[in-house]
């Protein structure tokens, strides 16, 4: 495994050498200060002609540049030469783009960072960009000290520091950050990275595992995979029985719904994948995905029918029997169900208004439906603009100000289900947020 030593050089050349020496490096990068019009750059000392390399004793004589002491190979190095060696945003990005070299050219080398020379700024910009990236390993040179000024040339011996608590800390909080915003990829990115690290140790390890496992169950919720969600928190049964509780009864509530008529039988009202879906809404919302927020509250609204005339009726919006139909009156055919009685069939598959229609045929007082009477053509309007837009049938893209109507209007529906509903649901609607990342990532802290 190759080994590569990135290294801020200052005005003293011993312990840039003590640590070459040391740590043995198969390539080096030198970062340095190039000339000024008032001072000469730091690169003089490590490939500057003559004898750049001047002892902090007086008695000693001056010495060839570092690459001659060393007498290293010049395709074993390089010299980055920067004027910009006190601005910070300016070291942290020039590090950061010689890291980023490094596991490009060397991606199975092993990264050495030694902060012991340059100037304040460039050992800070080479520190921070280190620790963004990760797998790398820190180095700083000790020695002793004969006041509190300097360390005496000769008795440098690096320190090495690979991959510390601290570092791998703000790694993983990099990756809280991304699946907070739900950017689960980017979070799994990290953290697989961290789970390679040939030094970790097994308690960060097996935090890490446990993180992967969550973001992978919270990411599988979060794509209607509940099955794959329930699985993947059942080993976490004491950290998690209450999300574990509303997946079984999701789980439930699915296979309920996707019952044949004939294998339906009563049972009190739920809507748990209802409120399920429109959280689901309310997180594409967050990240500014007003079109598949929209289409999620759609689905939201039209589930809401369906799972009452499933439940209360036994009837099932995509096969409802010809004879019910039938039944019906002019207003329905008119004002809900534009196909006539004329074109009855054996079965019939209704969609979103015509299924409103057909409960308030089946029941005028039923609450459901009188919630949507009153609401009608506001419910319309915005179905409409659903309609329009491009994930529907339309072009127009959705805006946060239709998305936010919507929700609000959603909202009073299903505040509306709780007050006809079992308690399960009331408990349902009290603990059970969009899924709050940050809570349940603290159980494994």
């Amino acid at each position: 495994m190759e080994k590569i030593l990135i290294i801020t050089v200052g005005g003293s050349f011993q312990p840039i050498i003590s640590s070459i020496r040391d740590n043995n490096p198969d390539f080096i990068y030198f970062i340095c200060s190039d000339d000024s019009p008032t001072v000469k750059g730091t690169w003089r000392i490590v490939a500057g002609k003559g004898k750049p390399c001047i002892p902090r004793e007086k008695d000693k004589s001056p010495l060839p540049s570092i690459v001659e002491q060393l007498e290293l190979m010049q395709e074993s190095y390089e010299v980055v030469k920067t004027t910009k060696y006190d601005n910070l945003n300016e070291m942290y990005s020039l590090s950061h783009k010689i890291i980023k070299k490094c596991n490009k050219k060397y991606p199975n080398g092993e990264i050495i960072l030694d902060y012991t020379g340059g100037t304040k700024t460039m050992s800070a910009g080479l520190v921070v960009s280190g620790l963004e990236i990760g797998n790398i390993v820190f180095c700083i040179m000790r020695g002793t000290r004969s006041d509190l000024i300097q360390v005496r040339d000769g008795t440098e011996k690096k320190w090495l520091i690979k991959n510390t608590k601290a570092m791998i800390e703000k790694q993983i909080n990099q990756a809280m950050m991304f699946a907070n915003k739900y950017e689960f990829q980017s979070a799994k990115n990290i953290l697989e990275d961290l789970t390679d690290l040939y030094d970790i140790n097994e308690e960060i390890h097996s935090k890490l595992i446990n993180y992967l496992n969550l973001i992978n169950a919270i990411e599988a919720w979060d794509k209607f995979d509940h099955n794959k969600a329930l699985d993947l928190l059942k080993p976490y049964r004491r950290y998690y029985y209450k999300y574990i509780e509303y997946l079984e009864k999701i789980i439930e509530e699915k296979k309920f719904l996707g019952k044949k008529l004939k294998e339906t039988i009563a049972r009190k009202n739920n809507y748990i994948l209802s409120w399920d879906i429109f959280n689901n809404a309310k997180r594409r919302a967050i990240i500014g995905c007003f079109d598949d927020a929209i289409a999620r509250l759609y689905r939201t609204i039209e589930l809401i029918v369906q799972t009452r005339l499933k439940e209360g009726y036994k009837i099932n919006t995509s096969q409802v029997p010809s004879d019910i139909i039938e039944k019906c009156s002019e207003f329905f055919f008119e004002n809900y169900y534009q196909k006539g009685k004329e074109s009855l069939g054996d079965d019939h598959k209704l969609a979103l208004k015509a299924s409103f229609g057909l409960l308030g045929e089946l029941d005028p007082e039923d609450p459901i439906f009188k919630f949507f009477k009153e609401r009608e053509e506001k419910i319309l309007s915005l179905l409409n603009k659903r309609n329009e837009s491009i994930l529907a049938h339309g072009f127009i893209p959705i805006e946060k100000i239709d998305y936010n109507e919507f929700e609000t209007l959603l909202l009073e529906f299903l505040k509306k289900i709780i007050e006809m509903n079992d308690s399960f649901l009331k408990k349902f609607i009290e603990n059970y947020s969009e899924l709050t990342f940050i809570d349940m990532f603290k159980a494994f802290e």
